[in-house]
C-alpha cells in the first residue's frame, strides 16, 4: 500500500502538503517501483524466448500483466514474482523449455514438488538460478478441487494482445477483474487483501464504462462459474472504497448474491481486516 499512497501524492498537488522525512520514503519506493517494473519487462522478453521455442503463447497474469498492458494498477505495485496462463495440455512442454531457459523448481522440497503437482493449480515456483526471477506457471485460476473452478480453455480462448508488446498476450479485462476477484475472495492468504481491493477498483473504473459493460460482466462471471467472488467483490468495494460503479440491479446480478447466511460472516471478516 505503500507505493499506491506514493503514487497518488506525489502525482498530485497534495505532494506539497507532505514534509519532507515522510516524503523521502515516499520517493524511495517508487524509485523502487521504476525498478521492478524495468525487471519484469526484463524477464518477460526472456520468457518470451522460452515460450516462442515450443510455440506456447506467453499468457501473464496479474501484476505481470498489468505492468505489460499498461493497465493502472501497475503503476501501485512492487512485485515479487510473474505468473503465466498455459493449458493443461502445454505444461510440461512449457516446463522443460523454461528450465532450459534457467529456470528450475529443484529448491522445493520432494513433498512440496508432489503436493503442487497433484493438487494445485500452478507448478511448483520456479526461481532462475543467476537472476533470481520467480514464476508461477498456472493452469487454471484455482486448484481442481475448488468447487468454483472456471474453464480454463475460456479463459485462454479471450486473451488479448498487449498493445505495445503484441507477442505477450494477458486476460479480457472481465476476466482480469473475476480473476483479481477469485484471487481476492478465493485465496487462503489475507494479508495483501486491500490492496487487491484497490486493484479491483483500478480495473473496474478502467473496464466498466457502460451498462453494457456491467452486463457482459456479469455474464462472464456466470459463464466462469465465478459469480459469487464478483458479488464480494463489488459489495466490498462499495462498503469499504465507497465505489459507486455498480451493475443496475437485474435479474442476472441478483443471481450472483451468495447465501444470505454467509454474507455476516464476511462482512466481520472485512471489518476486522
Amino acid at each position: 500500500m505503500l507505493v499506491r499512497l506514493a503514487a497518488y501524492l506525489l502525482e498530485s498537488p497534495q505532494v506539497e502538503k507532505v514534509p519532507s522525512g515522510p516524503r523521502a520514503h515516499l520517493e524511495s519506493i517508487l524509485r523502487l517501483r521504476d525498478h521492478q517494473r524495468s525487471a519484469v519487462r526484463n524477464e518477460v522478453a526472456h520468457l518470451l524466448l522460452a515460450c516462442e521455442q515450443v510455440g506456447v503463447p506467453l499468457v501473464l497474469l496479474k501484476g505481470a500483466a498489468y505492468e505489460m498492458a499498461d493497465l493502472p494498477p501497475g503503476r501501485c505495485r512492487i512485485y515479487s514474482d510473474l505468473d503465466l496462463l498455459v493449458s493443461r495440455a502445454d505444461i510440461q512442454t512449457l516446463e522443460t523449455a523454461l528450465m532450459t531457459h534457467g529456470w528450475s523448481s529443484g529448491h522445493q522440497s520432494a513433498y512440496d514438488q508432489k503436493y503442487y503437482r497433484t493438487w494445485m493449480h500452478e507448478l511448483p515456483p520456479m526461481r532462475h538460478i543467476t537472476r533470481h526471477s520467480v514464476i508461477d506457471v498456472h493452469h487454471n485460476l484455482v486448484p481442481d478441487t475448488a468447487r468454483m473452478r472456471p474453464d480454463p480453455a475460456k479463459l485462454l480462448s479471450a486473451r488479448v494482445a498487449c498493445s505495445k508488446a503484441p507477442d505477450v498476450h494477458v486476460l479480457c479485462g472481465e476476466d482480469m477483474i473475476l480473476h483479481s476477484a477469485v484471487h481476492l475472495f478465493h485465496d487462503g492468504e489475507f494479508d495483501h487483501a486491500l490492496r487487491d481491493l484497490f486493484d479491483i477498483r483500478d480495473l473496474v473504473e478502467h473496464f466498466m464504462r457502460s451498462d453494457d459493460d456491467w452486463l457482459a460482466l456479469v455474464d462472464r462471471a456466470v459463464a466462469l462459474n465465478l459469480a459469487r467472488p464478483l458479488h464480494y467483490a463489488l459489495r466490498y468495494l462499495q462498503r469499504l472504497l465507497r465505489a459507486r460503479s455498480q451493475p443496475r440491479p437485474s435479474q442476472r446480478y441478483a443471481g450472483t448474491a451468495p447465501k444470505a447466511r454467509g454474507l455476516p460472516c464476511a462482512t466481520r471478516c472485512s471489518s476486522a481486516a
